[in-house]
């Protein structure tokens, strides 16, 4: 959860402790999708349902 936005959650390449001997995209992706039904049962407990479409920007 970002601070002081309660409804943002952000996954990245910070969660790899270290350096990789090889291209992390494919951990970081496993770790975002991990964390997405993490994200997703939390929600579900606070009684939150997620919106499945993205609005385009601007």
């Amino acid at each position: 959860m970002l601070r002081g936005h309660p409804d943002l959650f952000v996954t990245d390449a910070s969660a790899v402790p270290a350096a990789l001997t090889v291209n992390p995209s494919l951990t970081i992706a496993a770790l975002a999708e991990r964390a997405s039904e993490a994200i997703l049962a939390r929600l579900a407990a606070l009684g939150v349902t997620p919106r499945r479409e993205i609005p385009p920007p601007g």
